[in-house]
Order: C-alpha cells, then sequence, then structure tokens
C-alpha cells in the first residue's frame, strides 16, 4: 500500500519512530473513523521496518484510545481518534513525570485504603481477575499491553474507593499513567509491580486500610524513585512521541 509524503523510517531510529508517523498520518486524516487501517505486515513495508516494531507502535496507540483493534479483523481507527490524540500531546507537555508520580501519591495512597474499608465483593474479584491478567501478560512481557493492564488494575483499586470524585481524578491520568508507565518500566520492574499489586490486594481483600495504604506508599515510592533516576521529564517524552534514539537492541 502506498500513501503519498510517506517516507520509510530509518533503521536507526525507535520503534517510537512508528507511533510518531502513524500518529500524523491519523491527525493529517489519512484515514476516517472507523476505516480500517493498513496490515501490520504493510506498514512494515511502508516504513521500513520490522512488523514486531509495528506491532508495538499498535498497541500504544490503542492503549491512549486513538485505535480499535479486533481480533481476527484487524485494526480501525477510533471516532474519536485526533481528539485523543490531542489530549495526549497537550497533558503530557504540560506535565512532568515528577508531577504525575505526586499526584498519584495523594490520591492513589488514600484510595486504597478507602478501598480496603468499602471494596465490595464484586470489587475484589474483578481486582483478583485484573491483577492475575497482568501477572500472566507479564511473563511475556508485551510491554505496551502491561503497561495498559497495570494502569487497569490501579484503576480497579480506586473504584473500589467508592468515591466518584476520585475515580473522575484518578481517570483523568490515564494517557500520562501508562505513556510513563510505558518510557520507565523493565522487565524487573514489571515483576516488581506485579508482587505489590499482590500485596495490595491482600489488604483490601482483608480489610486493612492501614497495610492498603502502606503498600501502596511504598510502590509509588518506587515508581517515583524510578521516574527520577530514569531522567524522564516531558522534553523525553516529546522526543518518545517524535521517535528520537536509537533502535532497541
Amino acid at each position: 500500500m502506498e500513501i503519498e509524503g510517506i517516507e520509510k523510517i530509518k533503521k536507526s531510529t525507535l520503534t517510537e519512530g512508528v507511533i510518531s508517523r502513524i500518529k500524523n498520518m491519523i491527525e493529517g486524516h489519512s484515514f476516517a473513523a472507523g476505516e480500517k487501517l493498513p496490515a501490520e505486515r504493510e506498514f512494515a513495508e511502508m516504513f521500513g521496518v520490522g512488523r514486531s516494531s509495528v506491532r508495538e507502535a499498535l498497541q500504544v496507540l490503542q492503549a491512549v484510545g486513538a485505535l480499535d483493534r479486533k481480533q481476527g479483523k484487524g485494526t480501525f481507527l477510533g471516532d474519536a481518534a485526533v481528539q485523543s490524540l490531542r489530549r495526549m500531546d497537550a497533558s503530557s507537555e504540560r506535565y512532568s513525570f515528577q508531577e504525575l508520580a505526586e499526584a498519584r501519591r495523594v490520591i492513589e495512597v488514600q484510595a486504597a485504603a478507602l478501598s480496603a474499608k468499602n471494596a465490595d465483593d464484586g470489587d475484589i474479584k474483578a481486582m483478583k481477575a485484573s491483577c492475575l491478567k497482568h501477572t500472566e501478560i507479564s511473563r511475556s512481557r508485551p510491554r505496551p499491553e502491561v503497561t495498559v493492564l497495570d494502569y487497569d488494575f490501579h484503576r480497579m483499586v480506586v473504584r473500589g474507593a467508592h468515591n466518584g470524585f476520585l475515580l473522575k481524578m484518578f481517570d483523568m491520568l490515564r494517557d500520562n499513567l501508562i505513556l510513563s508507565n510505558y518510557a520507565v518500566l523493565t522487565a524487573d520492574k514489571i515483576i516488581e509491580a506485579v508482587n505489590y499489586h499482590k500485596q495490595l490486594l491482600e489488604a483490601i481483600e482483608s480489610h486493612d486500610q492501614n497495610g492498603a495504604k502502606r503498600v501502596m506508599r511504598e510502590h509509588l515510592t518506587q515508581v517515583e524513585k524510578l521516574i527520577i533516576r530514569s531522567g524522564k521529564d516531558a522534553a523525553n517524552t516529546r522526543e518518545y512521541r517524535e521517535g528520537i534514539g536509537e533502535e532497541n537492541k
């Protein structure tokens, strides 16, 4: 498939270069809402990259709500794709990863305690299912999917607090949380997160409010240290979107 003006991506760039190119195509209205996008193989040929790079890029764009990937049918442009991408850009350029970590600590530590107090059997069941799925996916480590599942579990915890305002505040962080996790998570940190999630689930199921607060605080403190150590900030986020850097080896 040939689309005028589309250049091949040099082999030395990051997989994120694919994300940037597809994002530009979406914002340039190369596809209509609901339209089926080219297959992974076609994108790979178009940009001159491997299919694994395309697959990962599509997973990330799906995670932020721009794409709808249907098993056995293909990838389709979401109805609000352009708005999702613009919202993602605006929020990530305005707030640093450090600010995001601080906001998480303010919202989620108290939400964990409230979840231990208020979560019902349905909430606990949903958290267990989310934790199990996150654990299973983490073993194969398709990083975009892992980061989405990580967010999903944390949202389950906040939802268990039964405080609509807290949940709405947390939902405002969605795109930033997924992208910041994608940028800094490594294999060992993914395993560490899974272990914290299991401890948090045990505290909530036992209705241990202090324990839930402690585990969540420790978990988010480790995330914050990772962010500080990585030196990721808003400028790095822009580089991430533009595909600056070397190919993952």
